[in-house]
């Protein structure tokens, strides 16, 4: 998702890992 790209840097993912 937007989360994950703007954390890790990587495209949307299934998942969002968010801090």
């Amino acid at each position: 998702s937007a989360a994950d790209d703007m954390s890790a840097g990587v495209p949307s993912q299934p998942n969002e890992p968010q801090e």
